[in-house]
């Protein structure tokens, strides 16, 4: 079952009147998740991978974001090592790909259960229960100047484990199976279009952040993909009003939890869907002293 962040969801006017931010999120209804893979993989389809105008429009936004860093002042074979983490791009493959040519070791942590069953599926070329992530793999082939299988079993060869992980989990302030959740264990940390969709709020976010801040190594890496000016995503559950985020407010954010040289790529929004109402699509990448 889709893990659902269910004390910042309304379905419209019906839906008022939520309990306070305090539970785990490990176990939501299941009126408020997807009741099967297929369903979540159409929905994920709509939004980034289908062959829809909009969609094209929102892979092209992130392939723009990309291509400014790998191309930018401090390009992404400055960044990497032992150890990277995927903290929940899910089936944005298109960041760990990336960074398959810079650290010997990568784990994938996913914070949807469908993610993980889709990911672990990909990497296993199980054409049956995955989605069709060719589109992103050969945009990663592109900016790597590698060609995609290689890319894949590259990445393949790489992945040392593949997890859960649960954001919002107030135990400690640790939100990774605990052999990974040490300090001063990452070289890299990569996340894609999680954070500001399941945090409802600017203190949790500012949390979060400071807890992978303090998973990194001593001038470790954090590679960012999100949105800015959102309020809100749809989905099968209903309305999900999660944390608006500004550069201004972010950087803040950032420079708080001790993150350096901060480099931001920011792309307008060029098409528009139900899905939510972002306004613009950012790359950052930040730097721990």
């Amino acid at each position: 079952m889709l893990k659902s962040p269910e004390t910042h969801i309304t379905n419209g006017a019906s839906r008022e009147g939520f309990r306070e931010f305090e539970d785990s999120h490990n176990s939501a209804p299941e009126a408020y998740a997807y009741d099967s893979l297929e369903e979540y993989e159409s929905y994920f389809s709509k939004v980034v991978v289908s062959n829809s105008e909009e969609a094209r429009g929102s892979s092209s936004e992130v392939r723009l974001c990309t291509r400014a860093l790998v191309s930018g002042s401090q390009p992404l074979r400055t960044v990497g090592g032992a150890l990277g983490l995927d903290l929940g791009c899910g089936p944005m493959v298109q960041f760990p790909l990336l960074l398959t040519s810079n650290v010997e070791c990568m784990v994938l942590a996913h914070y949807f259960d469908q993610t993980k069953t889709i990911i672990q599926g990909w990497l296993k070329d199980d054409q049956d229960n995955v989605l069709n992530l060719n589109d992103m793999l050969a945009s990663a082939a592109t900016l790597a100047d590698k060609p995609g299988n290689a890319l894949k079993e590259q990445l393949k060869s790489c992945v040392a484990d593949v997890v859960s992980c649960d954001l919002l989990n107030r135990e400690k302030g640790h939100f990774l199976p605990e052999k990974y959740d040490q300090n001063d264990t990452f070289d890299v940390v990569v996340t894609s279009l999680l954070l500001e969709a399941v945090i409802p709020d600017l203190d949790t976010y500012t949390k979060v952040i400071k807890r992978i801040q303090g998973l990194l190594k001593r001038r470790g890496h954090l590679l960012m993909n999100g949105v800015l000016g959102m309020t809100h995503w749809d989905t099968k559950a209903g309305r999900f009003n999660c944390v608006t985020l500004t550069k201004e407010s972010l950087e803040k954010v950032l420079r708080d939890c001790g993150f350096l040289d901060l480099e931001w790529t920011i792309v307008d929004r060029e098409y528009f869907h139900s899905v939510s109402d972002y306004a613009k699509s950012f790359l950052l990448l930040a730097r721990k002293p």
